[in-house]
């Protein structure tokens, strides 16, 4: 009974008492008849198994606790001081969480347990001390921003949404392309640091490791509060609400924009451009990194050059979006040599020993491809990988 008015008192975390897994716990602290018990423990362990790995109640809580935007996360996340009544009611429901998530089963009066065909489930260490919570949420984040380091845009919800499986790759794994890499780790850096820095443009050939290069910078930095959010160019006009968010947080974001191109001049163009530079936006912990195949990113046709003061408007305004990338990284076809290293290069990392005739067969897949790219040396490398294993020949 004391346990249920605790949990009904939760102030500062009151929102998760709408949890599925919440309310079945307490329908099991007010349960009256053994109907009612067996199905609220058999939903609890149920929502244990989808929530926790291992079923542990102490992670399933701690789940919770970590992603539930609050007064008292946020503050925590930034390291901003609270009132000491804000601290203190924190401190008392993450003492009542921690109780709630230490019930085992044999703490319930008349449960038949496994004998009696019902889930048996364990806790796990259940402490949620409030400076080892405020640890983590300085460290890892708090609500929608918790678990993960990269992230999508959910533009129904209008929230940050975690992907099912975020790239591995590192900044190692890509060969050649050096001063490229270079540069945008160097901007990378002086970002999370503090120091002025620039939103940035990667241009060039298809295949060329433009986004792997984004992808490898949010690994090698995550560590140091590092965060990406991967955006669909149709959902530029929602940067007022994606600023917002970020505004709240005290991690470094790079917003991504994959093959960014427009055909026209456009709501999200005119968006973009005002995020850039030159608008009310603030985004002092977000910068901007584009990849593109178009150099002026808005296709260009002889009809916008129509009359001369109408082509000069018009060029004006397909130059004023990609000239506020303060960077801009060049990525050009390797050429038969440079191929030829990224190849071996790949196939070094796996530890697959190169044929002999790897010359010979890099240059004849790359005739059958139309093209050399890191992309079909990375292909040409599954191949050559696929055809030592099975024993067979390179075919393709």
């Amino acid at each position: 009974r004391e346990l249920k008015l605790r949990a009904a008192s939760l102030s500062v975390y009151r929102g998760l008492l709408s949890e599925r897994g919440v309310r079945a716990l307490t329908e099991l602290l007010d349960a009256s008849d053994a109907e009612t018990f067996s199905q609220a423990a058999a939903e609890y362990f149920g929502i244990l198994c989808e929530r926790s790995p291992r079923a542990l109640a102490s992670e399933y809580f701690l789940g919770l606790i970590m992603r539930d935007a609050n007064v008292f996360s946020a503050a925590a996340h930034k390291g901003a001081r609270l009132a000491d009544a804000v601290t203190l009611a924190a401190e008392r429901d993450l003492n009542t969480l921690a109780a709630l998530a230490k019930l085992v089963p044999a703490d319930f009066a008349g449960y038949g347990g496994a004998e009696a065909g019902l889930p048996v489930w364990s806790t796990g260490e259940a402490s949620f001390g409030i400076e080892a919570i405020s640890a983590l949420y300085k460290k890892d984040g708090f609500g929608d921003l918790y678990g993960s380091a990269a992230f999508l845009w959910d533009s129904d919800g209008k929230k940050f949404r975690a992907p099912d499986a975020v790239s591995r790759t590192r900044l190692s794994d890509l060969k050649e392309f050096a001063e490229e890499k270079r540069l945008v780790a160097r901007n990378t850096e002086a970002f999370i640091a503090g120091y002025p820095a620039q939103n940035v443009l990667l241009y060039g050939d298809r295949g060329t490791g433009k986004s792997s290069t984004v992808h490898a910078i949010l690994n090698e930095y995550k560590d140091g509060g590092l965060r990406l959010l991967e955006l669909n160019k149709n959902h530029i006009p929602d940067f007022p609400r994606i600023l917002k968010i970020i505004a709240d947080s005290s991690f470094k974001f790079i917003i991504f924009i994959d093959d960014l191109s427009f055909n026209d001049i456009n709501e999200s163009f005119n968006a973009l451009k005002a995020a850039l530079e030159g608008s009310v936006y603030d985004i002092r912990n977000a910068l901007i990194y584009a990849t593109t195949n178009r150099r002026h990113i808005v296709r260009e046709s002889f009809s916008d050059r129509d009359g001369d003061v109408h082509a000069s408007d018009v060029m004006q305004e397909q130059l004023a979006l990609s000239d506020r990338f303060g960077l801009t990284v060049t990525y050009m076809t390797p050429d038969k040599a440079e191929f030829l290293r990224i190849l071996q290069g790949i196939l070094a990392d796996r530890g697959i020993t190169a044929p002999g005739d790897l010359p010979g067969v890099a240059e004849r897949f790359a005739l059958a491809k139309g093209g050399r790219s890191p992309r079909f040396a990375r292909q040409l490398a599954d191949i050559v990988e696929s055809a030592q294993k099975m024993r067979i020949g390179i075919d393709y």
